[in-house]
């Protein structure tokens, strides 16, 4: 049994790869701001600490026999760092810096950290691999790859081992649209709401999206696999599509009707996506991703049933 330590354990992917690792016979800690969200399948070998991530004092309390860490924390989206840069050092840069010094102080044998595929990799209309040019423009991908960075130096430094899983945009049960993520979620919250689906610019821009259950089972190969070496993975269903092309998707799955809003993009929103999976399929010898017609309609029978 390991002693599995998940920063952000609340959260959306974070609910889901507790379950994953619970299912088998892990002991994990959750640590997080609050303990409501969690929906879980098997409590035992289960304990939830209540705290703040910029707490160091506390973070090294947690960190104390711990095997793997999973650092799931982000304070910011894209969006909402676009102009106030010093958030990002702040709020994510700063609190990891701590947390690396904390593991290694430790004794903990891996970090496994959720970077952004969607934003490392900058603009381009390649189909980016793990070894593809990382050169990001928004100031949230930035702070995700400096963060992977002194991931690296602490390998090289302190033999802190560590997998980096770069994941494309995640949907499905339990993801909080109030924080201004979740394409997919956020137009079948409206759609049931019957509202209108909003679209930031004219629908053309290319996502990779990737449904959360398969994040979490492809994130847990860090406990499967080799702990004591490091790698980068990206995560994502490994095929792409417009915005529009998705919502034309929820019309035929969902059979409903809806009305489109197209307002002004955003800036701080890459125009294209496309991210390779061969890597993490390879590892964990997964035989396939749930298709996102499957993911849809699944997330559609959640969200339904939450509004009855």
């Amino acid at each position: 049994m390991k002693r599995i330590l998940i920063l952000g354990g609340n959260g959306f992917i974070g609910n889901h790869l507790i379950n994953k690792l619970l299912a088998n016979n892990h002991f994990v800690t959750a640590f997080g701001r609050t303990a409501s969200g969690f929906e879980m399948n098997n409590p035992e070998n289960f304990l939830f600490v209540k705290g703040d991530f910029e707490d160091v004092k506390q973070l090294n309390e947690i960190l104390f026999k711990q095997d793997i860490v999973y650092h799931l924390i982000s304070r910011t989206i894209p969006a909402n760092s676009w102009e106030k840069h010093e958030i990002e050092i702040s709020k994510n840069l700063s609190p990891t810096l701590h947390l690396i010094e904390l593991a290694i102080r430790n004794k903990v044998k891996k970090i496994c950290f959720a970077s952004s595929g969607g934003t490392v990799y900058g603009i381009n209309n390649k189909v980016n691999h793990e070894n593809s040019p990382t050169i990001p423009v928004t100031p949230h991908g930035i702070i995700k790859r400096t963060i992977e960075s002194f991931l690296q130096n602490a390998k090289y430094s302190h033999n802190l081992d560590y997998d980096i899983y770069r994941i494309s945009n995640v949907y499905g049960e339990g993801q909080n649209i109030k924080k201004g993520l979740g394409f997919i979620n956020t137009a079948i919250e409206n759609i049931i709401k019957n509202r209108k689906v909003t679209v930031f610019g004219d629908g053309t821009n290319i996502r990779d999206f990737v449904y959360v259950s398969d994040v979490a089972e492809l994130m847990s190969y860090s406990v499967q696999g080799n702990e004591n070496k490091s790698n980068i993975y990206n995560i994502s269903l490994g095929k792409s599509y417009s915005l529009n092309e998705v919502l034309e998707i929820m019309k035929s799955v969902l059979n409903i009707d809806f009305e489109i809003n197209y307002v002004s993009k955003r800036i701080s929103d890459i125009p294209i996506s496309r991210i390779s999976n061969k890597k993490i399929i390879r590892k964990t010898k997964k035989a396939g991703l749930i298709p996102i017609d499957t993911g849809i309609l699944n997330t559609y029978k959640y969200l339904l049933s939450k509004h009855l």
